[in-house]
């Protein structure tokens, strides 16, 4: 299996600011917040986007990965991880070294 190493960097501001307007809103419950899909140039067959739900009412955010591709069945992709937030410039770690085969 092939390894590819690449960073890509999502630029979110101001998400307690995306909450408050949110909860202005009477009928939006949950607001899904998508990266644009990025993938290494070395592999562009899979490609990921990152997610953030901002839930109406609640003081957390949720985070996910979604793969997209590859188009067959036979290729297995094991991806392996790693998803922090900056807060007041301190890092947070979210997500940390997660191996999982898709």
């Amino acid at each position: 299996m092939k390894t590819i190493t690449f960073k890509f960097n999502w630029i979110v501001y101001d998400l307690k600011k995306i909450q408050e307007v949110l909860s202005n809103y009477n009928t939006l419950q949950l607001t899904d917040l998508a990266s644009d899909p990025f993938c290494s140039p070395d592999y562009p067959s899979v490609a990921w986007e990152l997610h953030i739900n901002v839930t109406k009412g609640y003081s957390y955010f949720s985070v996910w990965l979604r793969q997209i591709g590859p188009n067959s069945l036979k290729d297995l992709v094991k991806t392996k991880y790693k998803i922090y937030a900056l807060n007041e410039s301190k890092r947070v770690d979210i997500a940390e070294f997660a191996i999982y085969i898709f």
